[in-house]
């Protein structure tokens, strides 16, 4: 028999070949990850202090010492028990809702609705906190026609409801409008840390974390009552309640998975596939090896937990647009934003909305038909490079990491992180489809961005198993490099670059009008195409508009506007009458509804005659 020994010189020319080769794998995705950087990061370092506090963070880890106490800093949190992770898991909730507060007020945000999205949420959760998805047609429906709102045959926003669900508390209780938000921001970067640290380890969760918050677009909806919160809420508790359902398959995880699909699902239901797509094959592919009474068991919990939420969008469906499948959703572009859809509808400029109000037709002209005219199966590839490359810019949190975006595909495959790191590729390719492309949608794919730069420190920890110093080196100079990019060192950076004056004025009106009050908006065409972006006539303060201290109704000019004056001086005589012109803010008083209806016809035509 030969002597074992004479192999070890085989083993270890072998050992000697592999790392030969992960060094020059390595050397290659580095390269490409400059590649990554030159061409969808367009070469940006933002600011020259940045690299610089990021070179110092490297050098001083050279210092030995210090690279020692870092890597036992990093040791120290990698494993904690599942009390120890449920507890940083709730103090980094804590910390990361006082910072995301604190920070808003440091850059002076203005704590007010900026959006015409915005209002239609808080509209929509006003109507949820009184039991109500939808109010009965208005007998004065066309002063309150504003856009993504229905009129007629009822008063009902357009949008998903999964958002209203979550504000619906804060407008129950008068709360603060931004408070849900920055609830669910802050649940959400807690939850975010235990999925992390149950797919890599709890120092990367803490820095999975980081790279989460130092996205500007996340800082800023996160005070926003929009639908990026909830949708990225939802999705970490479906991806969590899967991690826990593989571990055991108690009952309850399956009915919560269904529970987190549902509320996705009326929240941002393309957003909803990115997310569900991944665990649903997941899911499928570990119930193909159970016998047929335990799928069907699985399934039924799954349908169960999510069957309340597709029951609430069936109601709202049928409510308003009459049809179970139909949505408000699709019935509203369908009606006024006839190109505004998924596909690649035949570019039609005779196609116009069905509303006659001016603002939706300059709307229409100036934002839907531009993009729907781009829109073709002949500039898909092109869109889809363009928006690729502007949801990676906008949602990772410093253009250098994109340097790291190669080498951490190496680690995003690995075991079950495949199911979190799909979401970003299934979304470049669903929202190609789409007409129009946000920015603020790429939020979603924040998580993705920030899996896959951990998983390039775990790639290095891999290629230097005996040299633990290097992978702290690159933890350092991230963290470093994202804590340099945060607006209290960047005084150049606002998280809000929403400029809204008329939005402002909005918010002011409580302060500058005498309650009861009924504000017209007078609409120029001719005016600043910004006051198009900038409607103000939504009542968010109560679910029937007769109910709102202050009444926001459109200037139809003076024969309509005298039929509002009589109406409302039938029931609420008391009310002051304002015009507000949205060219520039101008606000001016024109006396009691009781006073201008009573026969002063010409008085009352001032509305619309100004």
């Amino acid at each position: 028999m030969s002597n074992p020994l004479d192999y070890q010189p085989k083993a270890d020319r072998r050992r000697s070949q592999s790392a030969a080769f992960g060094a020059v794998i390595t050397a290659l995705l580095a390269l490409a990850g400059i590649e990554v950087w030159l061409t969808v990061g367009r070469a940006q370092w933002v600011r020259d202090y940045q690299l610089k506090v990021t070179g110092l963070a490297v050098l001083v880890m050279l210092i030995p010492p210090v690279r020692r106490g870092v890597v036992r800093l990093l040791d120290a949190v990698r494993h904690p028990s599942s009390r120890g992770a449920t507890w940083t898991a709730l103090a980094v909730s804590l910390l990361c809702g006082t910072y995301l507060l604190a920070t808003a007020v440091h850059q002076r945000h203005q704590l007010h609705p900026e959006l015409e999205d915005e209002l239609v949420f808080l509209t929509q959760a006003r109507l949820l906190s009184h039991g109500r998805l939808w109010m009965g047609q208005h007998p004065l429906a066309d002063f309150f026609e504003t856009p993504y709102v229905f009129t007629r045959p009822v008063y009902a926003p357009q949008s998903y409801p999964g958002t209203a669900l979550m504000l619906a508390p804060a407008a129950l209780l008068h709360l603060p409008y931004w408070l849900m938000p920055l609830l669910g921001a802050s649940a959400f970067l807690g939850l975010w840390y235990r999925v992390v640290t149950e797919l890599f380890d709890g120092a990367m969760g803490l820095l999975a974390v980081l790279l989460v918050a130092g996205v500007s677009q996340f800082r800023w909806l996160a005070l926003t009552p929009m639908a990026h919160v909830p949708i990225l809420l939802a999705g970490s508790l479906l991806v969590w309640a899967w991690l826990k359902w593989k571990d055991n398959e108690r009952p309850g995880w399956g009915w919560a998975i269904g529970a987190a699909a549902g509320w996705a699902a009326i929240t941002r239901p393309v957003d909803a596939i990115c997310l569900a797509l991944p665990v649903g094959v997941a899911m499928a592919a570990a119930l193909w090896r159970l016998p047929n009474r335990a799928r069907v068991t699985v399934a039924a919990r799954v349908i169960a937990g999510a069957l309340p939420f597709l029951a609430l969008q069936a109601v709202f469906d049928v409510g308003v647009t009459g049809k179970l499948f139909e949505t408000p959703f699709t019935r509203y572009n369908r009606q006024d934003q006839p190109l505004l859809a998924f596909g690649y509808p035949k570019y039609d400029p005779a196609l116009r909305p069905a509303s006659r109000l001016p603002q939706k037709q300059v709307l229409y002209d100036d934002w839907v038909l531009p993009a729907a005219r781009e829109h073709t199966w002949a500039n898909a590839p092109t869109q889809f490079a363009r928006r690729a490359g502007e949801a990676i810019r906008e949602s990772i949190a410093h253009p250098l990491l994109m340097l790291l975006l190669p080498l951490g595909l190496t680690a995003a495959f690995r075991r079950r992180r495949w199911a979190v790191w799909a979401a970003m590729p299934l979304f470049m390719i669903l929202y190609t489809a789409f007409t129009l492309f946000l920015s603020r949608y790429a939020l979603l794919i924040a998580p993705a961005l920030a899996l896959t730069v951990i998983g390039a420190v775990e790639a290095l920890s891999r290629r230097f198993r005996d040299r633990p110093g290097v992978p702290a080196t690159v933890v350092a100079a991230i963290a470093v490099l994202t804590v340099a990019s945060l607006p209290e060192f960047d005084r150049w950076l606002k998280d809000d670059f929403t400029a809204a004056p008329m939005m402002a004025r909005y918010a002011r009106l409580p302060q500058e009008v005498q309650a009861p009050a009924i504000v017209l908006f007078h609409f120029d065409p001719k005016g600043p195409l910004s006051a198009v972006y900038q409607d103000p006539v939504y009542n968010i303060d109560a679910a029937w508009p007769d109910d709102a201290p202050i009444i926001h109704a459109e200037d139809l000019g003076p024969h309509c506007n005298v039929e509002l004056l009589r109406y409302y001086a039938r029931l609420q005589p008391q009310r002051r009458v304002y015009l507000c012109d949205r060219s520039d803010g101008a606000l001016s008083y024109l006396g009691t509804v009781g006073d201008l209806a009573q026969g002063n016809t010409a008085k009352a035509g001032r509305a619309g005659a100004q």
